[in-house]
Order: C-alpha cells, then sequence, then structure tokens
C-alpha cells in the first residue's frame, strides 16, 4: 500500500531454482535481470492506496523469494516525512 500520491513502487524476485529469471507481469516492468533474478518497478508514480505488482513464473520451478517496497516523494522544500 503506497502511503501518499506519487510513490514508486520496486519488487525483486528471485527464483530460487532456476533455470529462469521471472518475468515483469501485470503492474510490473521489469527493468533488470542477473542469473535467475528479476528487478521490477511500477513504471511511474502511483496514487495513494493499494497497488499489486505480479511476475510471470511460467515454466520455472515453483520456489520465489521477493521484496516489494513503496518510496514516498519528498515533499517540496526538502522536509522530511517523520520526525525522529
Amino acid at each position: 500500500t503506497t502511503i501518499l500520491n506519487n510513490c514508486w513502487v520496486i519488487s525483486v524476485m528471485v527464483n530460487n531454482n532456476g533455470p529462469a529469471a521471472p518475468t515483469g507481469g501485470t503492474g510490473t516492468t521489469r527493468r533488470a535481470t542477473q542469473n535467475f533474478s528479476s528487478l521490477g518497478d511500477s513504471n511511474g508514480s502511483q496514487p495513494s492506496g493499494s497497488y499489486s505488482m505480479t511476475w510471470d513464473t511460467s515454466g520455472s520451478a515453483q520456489s520465489f523469494t521477493t521484496v516489494q517496497a513503496s518510496f514516498a516523494p519528498i515533499p517540496s522544500g526538502g522536509a522530511a516525512l517523520f520526525a525522529t
């Protein structure tokens, strides 16, 4: 879930058993691959709320590891979103 408008969403998926890297599915633009892993993003900023990214793993062994994160924009003026 994105917390603000204009968030950027990224995802990394690794095919633990090979032999091929996953390809981008719905909501995912694959940007890079190496060995059996892929890096993808939302192909642009997204509005706040629920956002889904999928990977196409057809023809691969079914053992995967994935991480997905949403990054909020820096407000104008560079002020931090959260105080520490």
